[in-house]
């Protein structure tokens, strides 16, 4: 089972100091810039300029490996509402439930633990699956779940899915998860009185989102997404994101750093891209078995990846 999770945490400006030695990275969520429409496509400049966080890691590490899918999320904010967006690679995509409520949990589904007023002693949890199907609950303590009843009022929610869902012979891309809250739902605090940042917790691992707003000068995010499959015999698919237009240089090296092949270079708009490596170099001439380097570029900026060829 693939499960996503996002632990939020809203503080009140002054309230509760953050313990000694606790020093989280941080993620600036902008305010939006037009609006927003809730379709799960992610395709208003808004969010195409919105920075992702880090990919998620294990909540068992270190001793379990990180995830093999990426997943990431965006966050943005205006005088009404909070947005959040789920980016999920899913070779295959399966969803069951079909009932709000409903035992979400036991399908592939993204998570969102809200704790209002971070005593850790209550909090909002939410669930969605990509039938876009909700759960809600008010849980008190982590022990007894009350306010099953409860929902969260003026919700928005979407599903994008990149391939077919519950079909198992095929390989899909993933799917994204949006969704938009009113943040007076969640009493007792009113958006006045949120503070200008926002703890949040992906997985175990905390990370920090400010409150701030789009300017000229916001960086365009780069997205290399893992190869799949890896390892490989006959091709790879290599999908990248771009949030702005640029300059793209993709290629394949080898373990000394030589380039053996060029996927993409041209200009090309804001999107999600995908290529196939089919483990030949240059001249069409197959590639020995070993792990070789997948690298983006992207002007100043570059990702790069391992992949491992099987013969």
């Amino acid at each position: 089972m693939c499960r996503y999770l996002l632990w939020v945490l809203i503080v009140v400006s002054g309230a509760n100091a953050e313990p000694a030695g606790f020093h989280p990275r941080q993620y600036i969520a902008l305010r939006t810039v037009g609006t927003i429409t809730v379709d799960g496509k992610l395709n208003e400049a808004s969010w195409l300029r919105a920075p992702s966080t880090e990919l998620f890691g294990n909540m068992q590490a270190p001793a379990e490996p990180p995830p093999y899918y990426a997943t990431r999320v965006k966050m943005l904010w205006d005088d009404e509402y909070l947005y959040f967006a789920a980016m999920m690679e899913d070779p295959d995509i399966l969803a069951t439930v079909t009932e709000r409520d409903g035992p979400i949990y036991d399908d592939n589904d993204f998570e969102i633990f809200m704790d209002i007023d971070s005593d850790d002693r209550w909090y909002y949890e939410f669930e969605m699956n990509a039938l876009n199907v909700i759960y809600d609950v008010l849980i008190q303590r982590r022990a007894a779940r009350l306010g099953i009843e409860w929902n969260i009022e003026g919700l928005i929610t979407a599903v994008q899915i990149d391939g077919t869902l519950n079909v198992a012979d095929d390989v899909d891309g993933g799917w994204t998860a949006e969704y938009v809250a009113i943040p007076e739902t969640f009493a007792p605090l009113a958006l006045d009185e949120v503070s200008d940042w926002v703890r949040l917790h992906t997985d175990l691992d905390p990370v920090t989102a400010v409150l701030g707003s789009f300017s000229n000068s916001s960086p365009g995010q780069l997205v290399l997404s893992p190869n799949y499959p890896n390892p490989f015999n006959s091709g790879t698919v290599i999908s990248y994101t771009l949030s702005v237009p640029g300059p793209v240089d993709l290629a394949i090296y080898n373990a000394r750093g030589q380039r053996l092949t060029t996927l993409v270079q041209t200009t090309v708009a804001a999107g999600r891209y995908s290529v196939v490596w089919n483990g030949r170099d240059a001249a069409g001439t197959e590639v020995a078995s070993g792990v070789y380097l997948y690298r983006l570029r992207v002007g100043s900026r570059e990702e790069s990846r391992k992949l491992l060829l099987v013969r």
